[in-house]
């Protein structure tokens, strides 16, 4: 993984390093290079945020002190289904999920004349949600009510 990380909370940066090369690879961004600085607050607005800085490649994952489960709806402007962020591993897979996407986004898709499509990082982070709870068991909620399960394409 070409990715600098810096580690700017009181988590484990080996679990950290874990979850953010996991996402990167999932998402086939592993020759990506960038550097993703995952940092903490204590505001309670909100659980998690992030942004992606196109002209730096910074990414910015902030993980905030609202509490969990955080339930995240953007399904009536065409993304995926309301999910239910149920800590903080899982909001740093939905946050680092849905920048990764603009990053790849800006990184291959500006080579093909794409523009940013904040729909395809929210089902990139509907999609890997589901991915992490499958392969590490975390979470008891189902992400969505939906009876074929599975990924979900765009």
């Amino acid at each position: 993984m070409k990715v600098a990380l810096e580690n700017l909370t009181s988590y484990d940066g080996r679990r950290i390093r874990g979850i953010v090369g996991w996402v990167f690879r999932e998402l086939d961004c592993h020759e990506l290079r960038c550097t993703v600085r995952i940092k903490q607050t204590a505001q309670t607005r909100y659980s998690y945020k992030g942004r992606y800085y196109s002209g730096s490649g910074i990414i910015i994952c902030t993980l905030g002190n609202a509490p969990f489960p955080h339930v995240h709806d953007r399904s009536l402007r065409g993304g995926p289904p309301p999910i239910v962020v149920e800590s903080w591993e899982e909001a740093l897979i939905a946050i680092t999920a849905h920048e990764v996407m603009h990053l790849r986004q800006h990184r291959i898709g500006s080579m093909r004349n794409v523009r940013f499509s904040e729909v395809e990082a929210e089902w990139a982070e509907f999609r890997l949600l589901n991915r992490w709870r499958g392969k590490r068991s975390i979470g008891k909620r189902q992400i969505s009510n939906d009876s074929q399960g599975g990924d979900y394409e765009q």
